[in-house]
């Protein structure tokens, strides 16, 4: 898995003498007078040697460039991206989020992007909502993607690239809420009933009955029944059986899954287990034969 990014160090002011400071792996650097272009250039400077490849986060390269009263919509979604690249990876693979978080952007550089940051409050939020609508997005998604664009600015708060009263500003404009807006509301996906699933069981190779009928009797996702190998199930002497998936959804919030086998599920399982205890129990290839 792909880890987080270095915490880079912070531009900061000396109290005693006015000098700007930085201070690295326990070390001040003094970069000269507080607040002028010449610190900050210096500043940018040392991040770059301190990272080792000579290229500095998109953050400071915009924090070392513009004030916040300078800082456009456009230069706010770039210095965001480099952070979301890192952030949302699982497995060493972009997660959906990132694909969530350009759909969010979209409008907003469309409309915004050339613009100041210190100019774009909750009407101007408001109008790339109203462009979102237009466009057909269901009024949940549209909740989300809104979500997406404050979380944007709260990060830009938190990089000191913009004060906190923007992203205060933009945190007023409520949410569209059902039967009161123009957006197009989602059709609920309904499960499917158990008498068609039944009737198509017999239709499928085995491999995939059982991966069927075992979801079903220890409700786990779809993921986490394709994910089972031998090393991930304990406790095979007791009366149930836990598995411990290697990957799931709730991951990121340092919480383990666990899910109980019980004995309908074990018979089931059993002939699926006799392989390498690293190996999935359930193969693609193998299905199709």
């Amino acid at each position: 898995m792909t880890g987080r990014p270095k915490k880079v160090p912070k531009y900061g002011k000396h109290k005693a003498s006015g000098q700007a400071v930085v201070c690295i792996e326990g070390r001040d650097r003094y970069l000269g007078v507080y607040g002028t272009s010449q610190s900050h250039e210096k500043y940018h400077r040392l991040i770059s040697e301190h990272f080792g490849n000579g290229k500095t986060p998109k953050v400071f390269e915009v924090a070392a460039r513009t004030r916040s009263s300078d800082l456009t919509i456009v230069e706010l979604i770039a210095a965001y991206w480099e952070h979301a690249e890192n952030y949302y990876v699982k497995n060493g693979k972009p997660t959906s989020e990132q694909t969530s978080l350009k759909l969010a952007f979209r409008p907003l550089n469309e409309l915004y992007g050339t613009s100041l940051v210190s100019q774009f409050g909750p009407l101007a939020l408001e109008v790339v909502r109203d462009k979102m609508i237009e466009s057909g997005i269901t009024r949940k998604r549209i909740n989300q993607h809104v979500c997406r664009i404050r979380r944007m600015f709260k990060w830009g708060v938190s990089k000191e690239l913009l004060p906190v009263a923007i992203y205060e500003a933009l945190m007023t404009l409520e949410g569209l809420r059902k039967g009161r807006s123009n957006a197009k509301e989602s059709t609920p996906i309904k499960p499917i009933e158990w008498l068609i699933v039944e009737k198509t069981l017999p239709f499928l190779p085995a491999q995939i009955q059982t991966m069927i009928r075992v979801q079903l009797l220890i409700g786990c996702r779809p993921e986490e029944i394709t994910l089972i190998r031998s090393c991930d199930i304990f406790d095979r002497d007791q009366e149930v059986w836990v598995y411990i998936p290697e990957s799931h959804k709730m991951e990121h919030h340092d919480r383990e899954r666990k899910i109980f086998i019980g004995l309908r599920a074990q018979t089931l399982l059993k002939m699926w287990l006799n392989r390498d205890p690293e190996e999935y129990c359930f193969s693609p290839q193998e299905s199709r034969k």
